[in-house]
């Protein structure tokens, strides 16, 4: 490879003293509903749940209860997906 060579360009990176628009933003409030667990995590919800009921009865009105066992469903908590979500 001879011959002239185009030069690299690299991203500029942080300045100092500025903020970024996502450090700026005010944090957004997580659901109620959520456990105090590690974050990201998978949190079970118990049967009697109201929100486990809604899952279950929404997953069955596409596939026949008699044919398919909900073995468990679990809330997936994510704040920073959470956060870009709302």
């Amino acid at each position: 490879m001879d011959g002239p060579r185009e030069p690299v360009h690299h991203r500029p990176g942080p300045v100092a003293g500025t903020v970024s628009a996502t450090a700026a933003a005010p944090p957004v409030e997580l659901p109620p509903s959520w456990a105090q667990a590690p974050d990201p995590s998978l949190v079970p919800l118990s049967v009697s749940d109201a929100e486990y009921q809604m899952v279950y009865w929404t997953f069955h009105q596409t596939l026949a209860e008699s044919r398919f066992i909900v073995v468990r469903i679990c809330r997936v908590q994510n704040a920073a997906l959470w956060q870009k979500y709302v």
